[in-house]
């Protein structure tokens, strides 16, 4: 291991050797890097991993991306489906619809003098 992965360590509470670490911070550059490390904790969090930034932001996208995909594919299914079912009906119902001239006529309405005027006629131009 190397200076700064054994500082590394030390600051994440993994395993290290500890005559590393004295090695590595009896050296200046091994105790600046120790304050740098330890700085940059301050700023990010105190807890590896318990509040990882890019994780969180990561993890959020996977699900806003997941529920996307699940809305997109639901609309999916259900315009294919309903066209399928519109289709499969509708050349039923079309044959049906459009079969043959129009049913007669069950009553037939007839108006005669509807103005009371005794013409008629019902365009004869007065109002």
């Amino acid at each position: 291991m190397t200076n700064d992965d054994v500082i590394s360590a030390f600051v994440d509470g993994e395993d290290f050797d500890s005559r590393q670490l004295v090695d590595a911070l009896a050296q200046p550059e091994g105790r600046e890097l120790l304050l740098d490390i330890v700085a940059l904790r301050a700023v990010v969090g105190d807890e590896p991993g318990s509040s990882d930034g890019a994780a969180l932001v990561l993890r959020e996208h996977r699900s806003r991306l997941g529920l996307w995909l699940v809305s997109a594919a639901a609309v999916l299914v259900c315009t294919i489906g309903g066209y399928v079912l519109g289709r499969e009906q509708g050349v039923d119902a079309a044959a049906g619809w459009n079969a043959g001239a129009a049913p007669e006529p069950s009553v037939v309405l007839q108006f005669d003098d509807w103005q009371g005027d005794g013409n008629d006629s019902p365009n004869d131009g007065g109002l």
